[in-house]
């Protein structure tokens, strides 16, 4: 059976498309190669999969909003929705942005489905990205999936809170299944390089200046990439109706235990620049994982330490071949 991706090149999507290949499904893939980071990035990785897995991996070079594959594709068993706008401190910038990358992109989906249903054909699961943000500055930690939700922080938070309430609306009105899942602080190799882990792993070991935002006692969930593929393949065999999940570490490390992990692990001590709290920003990201668990069995196991070290095994030889060029 087929499996489509959205947002199949870049880093959870690559990692997700590698896994359901290797496992043996036929995966249909949707990206548009933007450039909200480098997108040579994304090339590389539709490359490794094209190579790897010439005859299961197909590709469709279209913006979400502009395919129909949703409602034409058959013999579809899951549709996973990876593609969005993320970055809190841009969507301070743009929020239009994310309306259009993130809400109308989810609602386009569901109306293919909906189509299906009322033209007589099966509908796929529906498992799409949502994340922490929307538990925004609430204190009540760990954060779980029945906590109310008024305390957004960011327009990327509202519009991935707007993309839950639709998937609900959708289930009650037509009867589309699916299941939101909510990342906290993705990390791990072919990450997305304005990310933290990645970002701060980079500079130190090229000796360049961090940012640290405040005075470091912020607290994230940092969850390796590889737990979240767990996560996302598990849940595509689950009889859920339309959920919501914690996909998370169930850990919480402060930013400046953040950076001296980094520091262990690169070998250098990181030049910090401190600068003020930014808009946005949450004091902590703590998940309860307990729903995951007991609905699909999803259990985290690499902690923070091992999966840092796993990115900059990723990390180092890009970054050595970087500084090698630059030298010639």
């Amino acid at each position: 059976m087929k499996i489509i991706v959205t947002g199949c090149a870049g880093f959870i999507g690559y990692n997700l498309c590698d896994d359901l290949l290797n496992i043996g499904y036929q995966v249909v893939g949707v990206d548009n190669f933007n450039d909200f980071y480098d997108p040579n990035r994304k090339l590389n990785n539709f490359k490794e999969l094209s190579i790897k897995h010439q005859h299961k991996f197909d590709i469709i070079n279209e913006n979400v909003n502009d395919t129909n594959c949703f409602e034409e594709l058959d013999d579809v068993k899951a549709i996973y929705h990876l593609a969005s706008r993320a970055n809190v401190r841009n969507s301070m910038k743009h929020p239009v942005n994310y309306v259009d990358d993130n809400i109308k992109t989810m609602v386009h989906i569901l109306d293919c489905l909906k189509k299906r249903k009322e033209a007589g054909k099966p509908v796929p699961f529906l498992i799409y990205a949502s994340s922490s943000s929307v538990y925004g500055s609430n204190e009540e930690v760990p954060f779980k999936e029945n906590q109310k939700l008024n305390h957004i922080e960011s327009p990327y938070a509202l519009s991935k809170k707007v993309c839950e309430e639709f998937a609900l609306l959708y289930f009650k009105l037509y009867g589309i299944e699916s299941a939101g899942m909510r990342f906290f602080t993705v990390y791990g190799p072919h990450g997305r390089p304005d990310m933290a882990p990645e970002l701060f792993l980079t500079k130190i070991y090229l000796g360049e200046e961090i940012q640290k935002f405040g005075m470091g006692d912020s607290k994230r969930d940092y969850t390796y990439v590889g737990d979240i593929i767990q996560g996302l393949v598990k849940v595509m065999n689950t009889k859920t109706l339309c959920n919501v999940y914690n996909i998370g570490n169930s850990n919480t490390t402060s930013l400046n235990d953040f950076i001296k992990l980094c520091e262990k692990i690169v070998g250098k001590q990181a030049v910090i620049r401190q600068i003020g709290k930014q808009l946005g920003d949450v004091p902590i990201t703590y998940s309860d994982i307990g729903l995951a668990k007991d609905h699909f069995g999803y259990e985290p196991t690499i902690d923070l330490e091992e999966g840092l070290k796993k990115t900059f095994e990723w990390l180092k030889p890009i970054l050595d071949s970087k500084l090698n060029n630059s030298s010639e």
